[in-house]
């Protein structure tokens, strides 16, 4: 950590096929604040060695004030020491003294003894002269070394590790003899061994059925049964390995690993996929499941915006004589994350008090904590004034020259904290200076329950981003129809987040015609990204046409909180498909509702803020006075709706139903008799 002054070492502690920080302490740190050591490495002589760029300068950026960039984007200073440096040799008092080695190609015998050294650094020398000279005189001593059934203090047995390289390397693993010790090694008492065992068996059908004879997917070492799973992706898909296989798959209760379902999403997907259509007709019920996501998954309208920083409400009264800084909220996007899907992060900040002007910019911090993140953003992206009610909402931070949005991925499910902290040096005179600048919220990252539907996904995702014929892609939504609800979920889940919109596709009308008749099946949550898909394959245009259909195109205007039309005129009675596109960068719906309603109805939307489930319900009120609604529409997506006009002429107005946007997010539907002219303005 040259900009920290010291040499970091973790305590790495294993946690099923991967590996996690449990302890943390400096083996090195320097009072010198010239001190800035960029590379350490365990040396041939079990020492730690340290370069030391020695500059009082390290880092590239940030850029501080006065300051210009120069070649590289590095900030120019005379603090930077090109010249100097230094390099640390740090060892351990009572080590064994050190004897230095000498090996050579022309000693096999020394290069195969020093396949047991205790330094890594000479095993792994003496391992690739064995290979580069390239003789298979030395094997014997190699099959004996994978023979010996030892281990040591930590249930490992490094010469054997090296030794099945260093017959792979030579090209012996196909010799009979070779191949029997190679294959014996798959019940080593060491995991380590029986895992490297399991890497360098030829892929072959004797392979597979080695590794069946051996059971090594209930290996008691994960990294064991996850290396079978890739093995068996190489290897001929017998029947007994498929059977293997998806037993092992439906029995599985590693959802929590960090590799394993990814591991079985890869052999899902080999041979074909043949594995997959097994196994999904397993799921199948013949018929269309009842969709019930597993998790509210929404959309949070507070945490789109309308670029780094926007009004989202209209201003309050204020009545204060200082500004005042709040921050009155913290949302992601989406509002329900799971495990390894981004998520941005929204600050919401309202100013209480009188107007802060464009000179004066606030600075933001913000913190993630929990499932294994930290990470800390600082914002300088309020440029523009907040004036006196306004509230906003803030989606970037600033690295230097850089500017980004915030947003984490967890690689776990769990509780997450995000924490804000505006003006934290009170350097706004302010009504109250402490007692709103900070907020803090609890988020849950979720992932699909059992290990076989996370797989599914993952399986799912990875076929439709890849460059498989797009056909296939409508198969696959095609076969989900007919899955039980769980399995069904997983792999719609997986094909809208696998798949690019951007991606344009040609393919036959009926195609199209699936995409569209799936359309109304689709779960709720993935339905805008669905709709991408739809659009990308050219399907929008192929609906069927109603000869008494009213068609009305509207959108919302980019960061002006309007719909393009102020009014539009249909027949009473008469079937309408209302076309919405978003093409602005927050989430809007268009609510119709009854003659005089407006105000009833959005101000019933306004009280829904303080609802948990406000979201899930796309700030829709259950009242009477709606008549037709869509719901939260993505930045970038267009939704559909079709409905009957009221047989009742009148004018309905139409409006956006987050809370404060309807009063500046209106229209009217005007309802005519038959014999009137439809018109839109």
């Amino acid at each position: 950590e040259p900009t920290g002054h010291v040499l970091h070492q973790n305590q790495m502690v294993k946690k099923g096929t991967d590996y996690e920080d449990k302890e943390a302490f400096n083996l090195l740190a320097g009072a010198d604040e010239w001190f800035s050591p960029v590379f350490a490495e365990v040396g041939p002589d079990g020492a730690v060695w340290v370069a030391d760029w020695y500059s009082f300068i390290i880092q590239h950026n940030p850029t501080p004030q006065g300051f210009g960039n120069g070649k590289g984007n590095a900030y120019d200073t005379d603090l930077r020491d090109f010249t100097h440096g230094r390099i640390y040799r740090v060892g351990y008092k009572q080590a064994p003294v050190y004897t230095p080695l000498s090996l050579s190609k022309d000693r096999p015998a020394e290069l195969v003894a020093a396949l047991k050294n205790s330094n890594l650094f000479w095993r792994n020398h003496a391992q690739r002269l064995l290979v580069e000279r390239g003789n298979k005189d030395v094997v014997p001593q190699l099959v004996a070394l994978v023979n010996d059934p030892s281990v040591d203090e930590i249930g490992l047995n490094p010469a054997a590790i090296h030794a099945l390289w260093a017959l792979q390397g030579l090209g012996a693993i196909s010799d009979e003899s070779v191949l029997k010790a190679v294959t014996a090694a798959l019940k080593h008492p060491s995991a380590a061994v029986r895992k490297n065992a399991v890497q360098v068996l030829p892929p072959t059908a004797a392979t597979a059925q080695a590794l069946l004879t051996n059971n090594t997917l209930n290996d008691s070492e994960p990294l064991v049964v996850l290396n079978s799973l890739l093995r068996f992706t190489e290897t001929p898909l017998t029947p007994a390995v498929e059977q293997a296989v998806l037993t092992r798959f439906e029995s599985s209760n590693e959802a929590d690993d960090r590799w394993m379902p990814d591991a079985f999403s890869v052999v899902l997907n080999a041979h074909g996929g043949k594995l997959m259509k097994t196994y999904l007709a397993k799921r199948s019920v013949g018929q269309k499941a009842e969709v019930k996501p597993q998790a509210p998954m929404n959309h949070d309208h507070q945490a789109m915006n309308h670029g780094t920083a926007s009004t989202n409400q209209a201003p309050a009264a204020v009545t204060a004589s200082k500004p005042d800084l709040a921050i009155t909220n913290i949302t992601t996007n989406p509002v329900q994350p799971f495990v390894r899907e981004n998520a941005s992060v929204t600050i919401e900040i309202t100013n209480k008090g009188v107007a802060i002007p464009k000179e004066t910019i606030p600075v933001v911090k913000v913190q993630v904590e929990g499932l294994g993140l930290k990470i800390n953003w600082v914002s300088y992206q309020l440029k523009n004034g907040i004036g006196a009610g306004e509230t906003i909402q803030l989606v970037e931070s600033n690295n230097g020259p850089w500017v980004g949005r915030m947003g984490f991925t967890a690689e776990q499910a769990g509780k997450l904290r995000i924490s804000a902290t505006i003006d934290g040096d009170n350097l706004i005179a302010e009504e109250d200076d402490v007692k709103n600048n900070s907020f803090s919220k609890t988020f849950e990252v979720k992932r699909l329950a059992k290990l076989s539907d996370f797989a599914l996904e993952r399986a799912a995702r990875s076929y439709a981003s890849s460059t498989v014929s797009p056909d296939s892609v409508l198969a696959l939504i095609a076969k989900a129809n007919t899955l039980d609800t769980d399995a069904r979920y997983a792999v719609l889940k997986g094909i809208v987040n696998g798949w690019n919109p951007r991606r344009k596709v040609t393919t036959s009308d009926a195609n199209k015609m699936l995409l569209v008749s799936a359309k109304d099946e689709i779960p709720e949550d993935l339905k805008g990204k669905y709709n991408g898909i739809v659009e990308s394959f050219g399907a929008n245009a192929l609906v069927p046409v109603d000869p008494n259909l009213q068609v009305i195109r509207i959108k919302s205007i980019k960061e002006a909180m309007k719909f393009d039309l102020k009014e539009f005129t249909v027949i009473a009675g008469k079937p309408v498909e209302l076309i919405f596109d978003n093409p602005d960068a927050m989430q809007h719906n268009l609510v119709i509702v009854k003659p005089k309603a407006m105000d009833i109805v959005g101000n019933a939307a306004d009280k829904m803020i303080t609802q948990k489930d406000a979201a899930e319900k796309n700030y829709i009120p259950n009242l009477p006075q709606v008549v037709a609604y869509t719901p939260l529409v993505n930045p970038d997506q267009t939704f559909r709706l079709t409905f009957t006009a009221p047989t009742e002429p009148g004018n309905y107005p139409y409006i956006c139903t987050f809370p404060g946007h309807w009063r500046l997010m209106n229209g009217v539907m005007k309802v005519v008799k038959e014999d009137a002219k439809p018109v839109t303005k």
